[in-house]
């Protein structure tokens, strides 16, 4: 059966995704590249935040994913938080950098997408 794209369950997902990308993106730019670099604090607030969208993008339908093509590679931002969680210790903040600055982007642009198709979705009449 497929998902219902108006499920609540799903938009709760996508507002999380867009919330904590723009939380990452405004971080990198209020920091810049070299504070983003030198502030653990800062780092650890983006990774918080991308561990966040991680979740939420691993609980997205596939049916959903499979139509909105804007990430390439929607299983790294699902699978982005193993790393953050296991290799915590070897992360190197350039690479942080660039995810927050290119890739994340990137992902809300997808998720605002999403969350404007499932707005306009109809019903699923199998749940009716």
């Amino acid at each position: 059966m497929p998902s219902d794209p108006g499920d609540d369950k799903v938009i709760r997902r996508l507002n999380d995704i867009v919330r904590n990308a723009e939380f990452v993106i405004a971080e990198a730019e209020g920091a810049g590249r070299d504070g983003f670099i030198q502030s653990m604090t800062v780092q650890y607030a983006v990774r918080y935040a991308m561990l966040c969208m991680s979740e939420a993008a691993r609980h997205l339908p596939d049916d959903l994913i499979s139509g909105h093509a804007e990430i390439s590679d929607w299983n790294k931002l699902k699978g982005i938080g193993n790393p953050l969680r296991h290799e915590y210790d070897r992360l190197d903040p350039k690479i942080l950098w660039e995810a927050a600055t290119v890739h994340v982007p990137r992902a809300l642009k997808a998720a605002k997408s999403m969350l404007a198709a499932v707005a306009e979705a109809p019903p699923d009449s199998e749940s009716e």
